[in-house]
């Protein structure tokens, strides 16, 4: 029995709306449904992973890493996904930068696209050295 229970407990459930206030105000015109999308990716995510390592008769991810590790990766997730439907957010650059989230800047995404093109320099010369 404790295996299918097992095989139950790898399959994801979507995060409801109906379990988040409705009178929460989020800065930076970021809305609950901004975090529900990036709650769900991480759900699925994790029962992507749980499968496969069921699969293998591992124990699941939650199960097998130390509750502050498994911590920081759900919010390091959230942290990476949550700018993908709240456009006015960005992932902070800086290590263990606060906060994790910053508004969206145009003069930063200047600069990251600048550093872009100049790793694309760097390695057209670098290739043109190796040749």
């Amino acid at each position: 029995m404790s295996g299918e229970l097992e095989l139950i407990a790898c399959q994801p459930h979507p995060i409801e709306s109906n379990g988040f206030n409705p009178k929460a105000t989020l800065p930076y015109d970021c809305t609950i449904e901004h975090i529900l999308l990036a709650m769900n990716n991480f759900v699925e995510f994790l029962g992507f992973i749980n499968q496969q390592l069921y699969s293998k008769e591992i124990e699941r991810l939650e199960v097998m890493l130390m509750p502050a590790n498994f911590s920081s990766m759900v919010g390091e997730f959230m942290i990476s996904n949550i700018p993908k439907y709240c456009s006015n957010l960005v992932k902070n650059q800086y290590q263990n930068g606060h906060p994790d989230l910053q508004q969206f800047d145009i003069k930063t995404a200047t600069k990251v696209i600048n550093l872009k093109d100049v790793k694309k320099k760097i390695i057209k010369k670098w290739q043109h050295i190796q040749s």
